[in-house]
């Protein structure tokens, strides 16, 4: 038997057979650009498949451990617009970009570092292992079959309600990564798991390009400064929510304006005011968006479902429950 390199799955290794699981031909498996050809190892244990996303900045792939006999996601540190691939394997980039690719390189191998120790949070995804290999950087991380956020939108209305509901799911996970230091950078609606039991997992990190101090940044005369990593997660979550309950990317301020005049979305003030902020990077924090938070009460992860449903039907609980005790008390007396 072989690993698809499609779905990490068993398959024959008779020639001409594809996998029972997913239908690919693995015999067709090609290497995508600059990306790493299927089948390649790392660390004489990772064995890297077909890529499922290709960014600017990097790529992800699903994988195998062979140690441990489980599916990861690889991502890969690939900056499209500096690196070549050797048919060796190895990453390599002209003279004059490698001081912007060696920059990019050891953020994105300090921030995957930063992250494995959020291995025990539940809506941030685990990552296992990070490593310097091929003249670049990779992360080793948990493998999920669940829909994107994205997917499991398709279809759905969202009001306000509901949409600042998850917000807050969203928040939550992002605030998490805040703490140690680090930021998210391409947060959209693709960076989140929404699993079975209504919970949001934040994956996908993105980013490497930005700075991580604003004092190492210049800003010239009637220019905009560049965001730092939290005013670039308040703007991607301003987006999230607004793709959620629009259906529509709004990607700034204008397109917000545009939608609000063809009168197609219909939100309160208050949340229109820390939008409009957030989409021009004008949030050096998270506690706007955390004030409009519609229930205080919401716990890590909970989506606005989980809690429309504990509303709508704790009366109806409490009220059987006391039926009972009054038929239990009502039959104990008949005994007696």
């Amino acid at each position: 038997m072989k690993k698809c390199l499609n779905c990490m799955e068993d398959y024959p290794e008779e020639p001409g057979l594809v996998c029972p699981c997913c239908g690919f031909d693995n015999e067709m498996a090609e290497q995508e650009g600059a990306c790493l050809l299927p089948g390649s190892i790392l660390q004489g244990r990772y064995i890297v498949g077909r890529v499922q996303k290709l960014r600017d900045e990097d790529a992800i792939y699903i994988g195998w451990d062979a140690l441990f006999e489980r599916k990861v996601r690889i991502q890969e540190y690939l900056p499209a617009a500096y690196a070549e691939r050797e048919e060796a394997g190895s990453l390599t980039c002209k003279e004059e970009n490698q001081a912007a690719y060696q920059a990019g390189l050891e953020q994105f191998y300090r921030r995957s570092r930063e992250l494995i120790r959020l291995y025990q949070e539940e809506d941030v995804i685990t990552y296992y292992a990070c490593f310097l290999a091929n003249g670049t950087a990779y992360a080793i991380m948990d493998h999920r079959e669940e829909k994107t956020l994205k997917l499991w939108l398709e279809g759905k209305q969202i009001g306000q309600e509901d949409g600042l509901y998850l917000l807050q799911a969203a928040r939550q996970a992002v605030e998490k990564v805040h703490r140690i230091g680090g930021y998210h950078g391409q947060i959209d609606a693709d960076a989140f798991w929404m699993t079975s039991k209504g919970h949001m997992i934040l994956k996908d990190f993105g980013g490497w390009s930005l700075a991580d101090d604003k004092d190492d940044r210049e800003e010239t005369e009637g220019s905009r400064q560049e965001p730092d990593g939290i005013s670039q997660d308040a703007r991607g979550l301003a987006g999230l929510f607004l793709q959620i309950v629009s259906g529509k990317e709004i990607q700034n301020e204008e397109e917000l304006e545009a939608e609000l005049a063809q009168g197609s979305l219909q939100l309160s003030e208050p949340v229109l005011e820390v939008m409009r902020k957030a989409l021009s990077y004008g949030l050096n924090s998270l506690e706007p968006l955390q004030g409009l938070d519609p229930d205080r009460e919401i716990s890590s992860g909970r989506t606005a479902a989980s809690s429309r449903i504990r509303k709508k039907w704790l009366p109806w609980i409490i009220g059987v429950a006391a039926c009972i005790l009054v038929l239990a008390a009502f039959g104990f007396m008949i005994r007696i």
